[in-house]
C-alpha cells in the first residue's frame, strides 16, 4: 500500500465528541480520532464522511483484524463495539494528544499491509443476495441504501449519501 497517510479534520454529523479527525490514505478513511485534550481515542472507522470524500475502506474484515492485532500489541485484549447502525469497530487506543497517535497509526498500517483474513466471511452469501436482485446481467453496482452499494463479487462500500 502507499502510504499518503493524512490525519484531516472530520465534517461527519451525528457523532458527540467535542474534536474529531479522520486517518485516511491514498483517499480511503480507515481511523477515527474523537475526543478533546488529554482524552483521545483511536478507531476504526465504519462509515464515509457525510460529504462522500473520503470514502470508508470497503475490507472491514481485514480493517478489524488489523486493529485488533494492534490493540493486542499494545497490551489490550481484542474487543468489539457497535455503532448505532450496528457496524462493528475496534477502540484501538487513548492518547493524551492527537499528535502521539502517529507511530501507532504507522503501525497501524504495517500490520494492515500483512493482513490476511481467513475465508471469504459472508462474500458467498452476499453474491447469491447480487444475483437475487441484480436487475441485469452487467456487473454494475447495486445501490441498497444510505450510501450502501454492493458489488457483483458481494462486496459492500459504503459511499455515504
Amino acid at each position: 500500500m502507499a502510504q499518503d497517510i493524512k490525519v484531516l479534520p472530520s465534517e461527519k454529523t451525528g457523532i458527540s465528541s467535542r474534536e474529531k479527525a479522520v486517518v485516511v490514505c491514498d483517499g480511503i478513511l480507515y481511523l477515527r480520532i474523537l475526543g478533546s485534550a488529554h482524552n483521545y481515542e483511536l478507531m476504526t472507522a465504519t462509515a464515509s464522511e457525510h460529504i462522500g470524500f473520503p470514502v470508508v475502506c470497503n475490507e472491514q474484515t481485514r480493517l478489524i483484524a488489523a486493529a485488533n492485532q494492534l490493540r493486542t500489541d499494545h497490551g489490550g485484549n481484542p474487543a468489539f463495539f457497535e455503532d448505532r447502525a450496528g457496524r462493528k469497530y475496534v477502540k484501538i487506543c487513548k492518547a493524551d494528544t492527537i499528535l502521539e497517535f502517529e507511530p501507532v497509526i504507522a503501525e497501524f498500517f504495517e500490520i494492515y499491509d500483512r493482513c490476511e483474513v481467513s475465508g471469504d466471511n459472508g462474500k458467498d452469501e452476499m453474491r447469491e443476495v447480487y444475483e437475487a436482485i441484480s436487475p441485469s446481467d452487467s456487473d454494475e453496482d447495486l445501490y441498497l441504501s444510505d450510501g450502501l452499494w454492493l458489488s457483483s463479487d458481494g462486496l459492500m462500500s459504503d459511499r455515504g449519501r
